[in-house]
């Protein structure tokens, strides 16, 4: 059975958005896209902020994945979504739009933030998003 395409958003869409959609179409080999709510430099390349150096390192060490090279992209509004078969939200609650929380094909998935993490706090909240991962297929 094919999956419709997923989407998944997070607060800045440089860490665990960009984690979710690289570990969804390594392991299902369908698509997936990521945003960010609050994206401050649409087009950015992830590589380009500081503060993914440590979940780059990770994804290419544990995953075999180099994410340097997607791009920050921001939400779009709600008639976005339809074309998705499931949203995944990883943003903290209280930066969720109303139409976003409440949209029928978003669920919402309790990650913590990867800014300002050590290494290891990386490496188990990057394992908790391909456990999730896993999880979402097996369920698919």
């Amino acid at each position: 059975m094919a999956l419709r395409p997923v989407q998944f958003i997070c607060r800045e869409n440089i860490g665990r958005s960009q984690v979710a959609e690289a570990l969804y179409v390594q392991q299902s080999g369908f698509m997936a896209r990521s945003a960010g709510i609050m994206v401050d430099h649409p087009g950015q390349r992830v590589a380009d902020r500081l503060e993914a150096d440590l979940v780059l390192e990770v994804m290419e060490a544990d995953y075999g994945l180099d994410i340097g090279e997607q791009r920050r992209t921001p939400l779009a509004g709600p008639d976005g979504l339809r074309r998705f078969g499931k949203v995944i939200i990883l943003a903290e609650l209280e930066v969720v739009p109303e139409w976003l929380s409440e949209a029928p094909n978003a669920v919402q998935w309790d990650i913590p933030d990867l800014k300002g993490l050590d290494i290891e706090a990386t490496r188990e909240t990057i394992a908790v998003i391909n456990q999730n991962i896993q999880d979402l297929l097996i369920s698919a």
